[in-house]
């Protein structure tokens, strides 16, 4: 954030990003900003208000405001600083292009939002996401008091929603309850070189998935058995349409690829470990067992 303005700083094109975090603010959705500076790099941040209450306002040294200049927005958003970062990731992004940027104007706009009392009306994430960008130069952010929520801000932006892909583990997958990475989370990771994380005995519901890193079966039935669907790095989809849910009673994941046949072939290989479990596993708690996707969610066309 203490990144020197230039002359060039101005009258340059540049790219203005809005991220999205859907099962943010009690799956309101949560945002966060990106702008580029013409010779390089990015400027991200975000308000995150981590202990989400009643609360009506917040001092700024408690709402948890952040800022980073980095070459690469998404990695930096598969979690913001000191927090946990399975929990904190945002998942979704659009890109706005701006003809005639002012990265100095939006600098400035940075350190007052990093100075104001967040409000729950009139001063939250997306008022600071919008008001960053507005004066970087982006056109197309709807103005906060017009829209219900951030979901509802983040779909209203005439731009492809991406899915943000950067791994922060060896396995790095995450199951969502809802359709298009909405609802509650459940976060899969290891980076410990662990041959397999796995659960014989699924009780939770999973309708759409992202793998960043690592491979991913999920099978029909339990003990790894029945029909099967297989995902590789880099793959995300919806599991079901709006009217139906993919049910899997059994998961397998893995830091290098392996056959889902040769799993249910071989049960003494399976070791029965239950996630979330063990101490170099780090799992998400906050999927409790059949939970179904509700209310509001984002607008995705996964590629």
């Amino acid at each position: 954030m203490n990144r020197p303005a230039s002359k060039s700083d101005l009258a340059a094109t540049g790219c203005a990003k809005v991220y999205l975090r859907p099962s943010g603010a009690r799956h309101h959705g949560h945002v966060g900003w990106a702008f580029s500076f013409p010779g390089g790099g990015y400027l991200t941040g975000g308000v995150e208000m981590p202990n989400m209450s009643l609360r009506l306002w917040q001092s700024p040294p408690k709402m948890g405001f952040w800022s980073l200049v980095v070459e690469n927005p998404e990695a930096a958003m598969t979690g913001p600083p000191h927090w946990e970062r399975w929990n904190s990731r945002y998942d979704l992004y659009k890109e706005l292009p701006v003809e005639v940027s002012n990265a100095p104007a939006a600098m400035r706009e940075v350190k007052r939002v990093a100075s104001k009392y967040w409000r729950l009306i009139g001063q939250n994430c997306m008022d600071a996401t919008y008001e960053v960008l507005r004066a970087f130069g982006a056109e197309g952010l709807p103005k906060p008091s017009m829209v219900w929520g951030p979901i509802r801000f983040f779909n209203d932006i005439e731009a492809p929603a991406k899915v943000i892909k950067a791994p922060i583990a060896d396995i790095d997958i995450t199951l969502y309850a809802g359709l298009d990475l909405s609802d509650k989370r459940y976060s899969i990771l290891d980076n410990f070189g662990c041959p397999d994380l796995s659960n014989d005995e699924w009780e939770n519901t999973a309708r759409s998935v992202v793998v960043r890193s690592g491979y991913l079966a999920l099978y029909k039935d339990t003990c790894f058995r029945g029909r099967y669907l297989k995902l590789s790095p880099g793959m995300s989809m919806n599991l079901a349409d709006s009217e139906g849910e993919f049910k899997c009673q059994s998961i397998w994941a893995c830091d290098g690829d392996f056959d889902p046949e040769m799993v249910a072939a071989n049960p003494v290989v399976v070791r029965r470990t239950g996630l979330p479990s063990g101490p170099q596993r780090s799992s998400s708690p906050d999927m409790p067992h059949s939970i179904r996707g509700r209310g509001l969610r984002p607008r995705i066309e996964f590629a």
